[in-house]
């Protein structure tokens, strides 16, 4: 859920909130867990090409059962600049900022979460799930025919979307990069059946990959 917006032709400003949702946060918390939001962004339109966004948002942490793991705060920057504009694709390079700190729960997992962990590593804490914090900058590239997933799709036809990103991560202090990429096409006319993947390094995985894929369904009532 969100609402925009545009006090000029150059600045606009989004409230937003999700609930409910799937993040990388870490490999274990993919499986086990999901996160609710609330937060404010700013877009900056700096030329016709470059672009300035900002962020802030609240979080909380909770099991798939409903049990509280933790609250965070997490504030992003993304400088992007359109390096080349076509009818119905763009390619764009970026530099991303971002930073979470989180107040992790107290204390052992709830019992009905324990079995869902190897034998070694219980009895298992929050901190096992989540990172305390997790800073990330660096330069990406994205490629797009269309964005799948939209909510105000702008081709009608095939829709695809490939990203890269690559940067310094702290407090791990090591090298990380994402690779993601999603294709959606309509069905029936005013929906979109899309397919995403992933393939990264991010917080929890202890300089390991993490690999995600994922099937979606999007029906637009009024279109």
């Amino acid at each position: 859920m969100s609402d925009t917006w545009r006090f000029t032709d150059h600045f606009s400003g989004t409230l937003f909130a999700r609930w409910h949702d799937q993040t990388l946060d870490s490999a274990y918390f993919r499986v086990l867990g999901v996160r609710d939001s609330a937060g404010v962004s700013i877009d900056y339109a700096l030329t016709a090409r470059d672009s300035l966004q900002l962020g802030a948002s609240l979080l909380r942490y909770r099991s798939r059962w409903n049990d509280f793991l933790g609250n965070g705060a997490e504030f992003e920057g993304h400088f992007q600049r359109a390096l080349l504009v076509g009818r119905n694709y763009e390619i764009a390079a970026r530099y991303d900022v971002s930073y979470i700190r989180n107040r992790l729960r107290q204390g052992v997992l709830p019992a009905r979460l324990q079995p869902l962990f190897k034998p070694d590593m219980q009895p298992a804490t929050a901190d096992l799930i989540l990172p305390e914090q997790y800073g990330y900058t660096g330069p990406g590239l994205a490629i797009s025919h269309g964005l799948p997933g939209d909510d105000y799709p702008q081709v009608g036809a095939l829709r695809w979307l490939f990203d890269f990103g690559a940067g310094y991560v702290w407090p791990d202090g090591r090298f990380g990069y994402d690779v993601s990429g999603a294709v959606g096409m309509p069905v029936i006319g005013s929906d979109e059946l899309s397919l995403s993947f992933g393939l990264g390094q991010t917080p929890g995985t202890a300089g390991g990959t993490a690999q995600t894929l994922g099937l979606r369904y999007l029906y637009f009532f009024g279109k």
